[in-house]
This record gives structure tokens, sequence and C-alpha cells, in this order.
């Protein structure tokens, strides 16, 4: 089903759900279980490469849908499982460093990235286009203050600030609640980041270590980069805020991986790398 140019969701008898959002949490577990299967964790340059053309599939499905975010976690997540695994970095690490360094310079070039780079920066240049959400969510946060307008009491939720109740959720939240409120809500993406990271050091095994630690990553790293958007610290990447932004998906997608995050039990409440 396409929504706003995207085909994302999948609808069957008038139920539509978007399978990206559980993929994200899928591919590090196939990576992991793939991972443990090699002796003693060691994998050859032809394994690691039928690995992550495995990987890669899935990934390349979510992109032409399009999705760059999910993609970006996604990747993103894979690298972080490379350093836990401890897998060569001259598998991965130079590949990725020639890919940046490249693309960087390619994309430089061209003038539709130029110019979102410049929207980026300057969103009141485009306010008519691409640049009318950053500049409708900075108004919303700004106004917000300190102690914020009140519950219920947002202005740009009136259709003035569009996917409100989405991917900028946090900017109307700002506006009802202030500063005062997004650092309270800042604070509880914390404490489920240090809580989660402290079950993943007393996993009793390396993979409740490993998947305990990516589930971890990508709940933080979801809050982290859907928030730095509404701040306008970083460019528009289509991410929701975990467990805050309207979506059934995303919802069930996120409370699965908690679930199973506290499913990993202490063992003997050693830790299984030092700290």
């Amino acid at each position: 089903r396409e929504v706003n140019g995207s085909r994302r969701w999948i609808s069957i008898a008038g139920l539509s759900f978007q399978p990206s959002e559980f993929v994200k949490y899928l591919v590090p577990a196939y990576f992991i279980h793939r991972f443990l299967q090699f002796k003693d964790g060691v994998l050859i340059l032809k394994d690691f490469l039928r690995l992550l053309g495995v990987v890669a599939i899935p990934m390349f499905l979510i992109l032409i849908e399009p999705n760059n975010g999910t993609v970006a976690v996604i990747a993103i997540a894979i690298v972080v499982l490379c350093l836990l695994t401890r897998i060569s970095f001259k598998y991965w690490g130079v590949p990725l460093l020639a890919f940046v360094m490249i693309g960087s310079v390619s994309a430089y070039h061209l003038p539709y990235v130029t110019a979102r780079l410049k929207v980026y920066l300057h969103p009141e240049l485009d306010l008519k286009g691409k640049g009318h959400q950053p500049y409708q969510a900075k108004i919303a946060a700004g106004s917000g203050g300190f102690i914020g307008r009140g519950p219920g009491n947002s202005l740009q939720k009136m259709s003035y600030l569009p996917e409100a109740q989405n991917d900028y959720i946090a900017a109307i939240f700002a506006e009802e609640f202030g500063f005062l409120g997004i650092l309270v809500l800042i604070c509880l993406y914390l404490s489920l980041g240090l809580g989660g990271f402290t079950l993943a050091l007393r996993a009793p095994d390396n993979a409740g270590l490993y998947y305990a630690g990516a589930l971890v990553f990508l709940f933080t790293l979801q809050a982290f980069l859907n928030m730095g958007v509404v701040s306008g610290l970083l460019p528009s990447t289509g991410l929701n805020l975990p467990l805050f932004s309207q979506g059934g998906s995303s919802l069930m997608a996120n409370l699965t991986g908690i679930g199973v995050l506290l499913s990993i039990r202490e063992k003997d409440g050693k830790c299984r790398i030092n700290c």
C-alpha cells in the first residue's frame, strides 16, 4: 500500500502492517545466529561475505520502498555487531570507510543532494516544500518554553505540523510540556538504555550478550535520531520515536524486542566482558 510516495505497508483484510519494523530486529538475530555457528567465532572473508549477502537481501527490499532511514539503522546495527563479535576490522571497516568517502564525494557533486543539505541547514529557504516540517517542528519545540503550554494545548498539531502524531510527536510533546518534559523523556530513554546494557553484560551466554546489546542499541539509536531530527540537529530520516509515535507495527515490534530483552536472564551476576 502506497502512502506519501512510499510502499512500506502490506494490507490484509483491511488491516495493514509494516514488515520493516520487524526486520530491524530479525536481521541482527539472524546475523548473530549464523556467526555463532562458526567454530570459535572465526570467520574467513568468504564466510563473512556470504553472511553479508544474505543480510543485504531484506535491506535492499526496504531500500527500494523507499525507506532509507530503516536501512541506515540496520546497517549501523550490523556495524555494532561486528564490533561486539570482534570480526576482523579489515573485513568490514576498511571497505566501509572507503564507501563512505567515495559516497560523500559523489553526493557532494549531485545538485539535489546539495539542495537537501541547504534546506537542512536553512529550512526557511523552502517553507512550502522540504523545509516545512523541520521549520514547524522548531516553532513547536521553541514555543513550549521551560514548562510548556500544558497538556492538549498544542497549536502546531492543528494541521500546522504534518505527521505530528508520528515522526514529529516529540515536537508536540515539547510544545505541551516544555524543556522539563523533554528532559524527562530523554531520561526515560537513557534509563532504558542503561538497564538494557546492564542486562546484556550479565547475559548467560554470548548469544544473549550480542542480541541484548543490539536490541538496546536499536532502541536508543532510533530515539536519538528522531529527537535529533525534531530539534534540527539531524536531517529528516523518516524514523518514528520508539514506544511513543503512532504506529501499531512499530509498537508491536518494539514491545516484542523488550520482551526478548527481559527474557535474557542473569547468570551468577557476572559480566560477560570486562566492564
